[in-house]
C-alpha cells in the first residue's frame, strides 16, 4: 500500500474524512513508476534536488532517447505494453 497521488504528484486526501487515500497493486506500481519519471526530470515535490536537470531533459531532441529512458524506469515496476509521445509534448505510458 502506498500514498495516492494524483496527476502532479500531490497527495489526494479522501473529501469526507481529510485522510490521505492508498493505492495498492498494479495502481502502486504504475505510480511508483510515474514518480519516478518525475524525479528524473526534476519535477518531483517531494525532492526537487533529485533527477536530472530539466534542462537537460527538455534540450534532448530525440523522442527515442526520452522513450528510452522511460522505459527504463517503468520496467523496473512492470512491463508496459508501449511507450509512445503525443503532439503536445507528453509521453503516454499503458
Amino acid at each position: 500500500m502506498a500514498i495516492k497521488l494524483d496527476g502532479n504528484g500531490d497527495i489526494v486526501l479522501n473529501p469526507t474524512t481529510g485522510l490521505s487515500e492508498q493505492v495498492s497493486g498494479i495502481e502502486s506500481l504504475e505510480q511508483d513508476a510515474m514518480s519516478e519519471c518525475r524525479c528524473e526530470q526534476q519535477s518531483y515535490f517531494v525532492d526537487d534536488q533529485y533527477g536530472r536537470n530539466p534542462l537537460i531533459w527538455k534540450l534532448s531532441t530525440s523522442n527515442n532517447d526520452k522513450v528510452a529512458d522511460i522505459k527504463r524506469i517503468v520496467t523496473k515496476y512492470y512491463q508496459p505494453q508501449s511507450i509512445s509521445s503525443s503532439a503536445d509534448g507528453m509521453f503516454v505510458v499503458s
